[in-house]
């Protein structure tokens, strides 16, 4: 998802860059809103290039503590329990 985020967002940049002389930006995205399509396709990209990078980001995260949580199980799983003979 980040991966796929990262085409679109340099897609989308990359393509409004080119197609415009002078983009407005919006602090690091640029945009031009034309009657052309190519202004639209490129915001679209962008935004949703963006989007999906601070989903992978969540998503990687996410899994990531999951993980963390799994591990710990197992680890408390396979250690010897110590017996007392009292």
């Amino acid at each position: 998802m980040f991966v796929a985020g990262a085409i679109f967002f340099l897609g989308g940049v990359i393509e409004t860059v080119i197609t415009t002389e002078n983009p407005h930006w919006l602090l690091f995205i640029p945009y031009q809103l034309t009657s052309h399509p190519s202004s639209l396709l490129g915001l679209l990209l962008t935004l949703s290039g963006l989007a999906l990078l601070i989903l992978g980001i969540i998503v990687s995260i996410s899994c990531a503590l999951e993980r963390l949580r799994y591990m710990d199980s197992l680890q408390k799983a396979q250690t010897p329990k110590k017996k007392t003979n009292e």
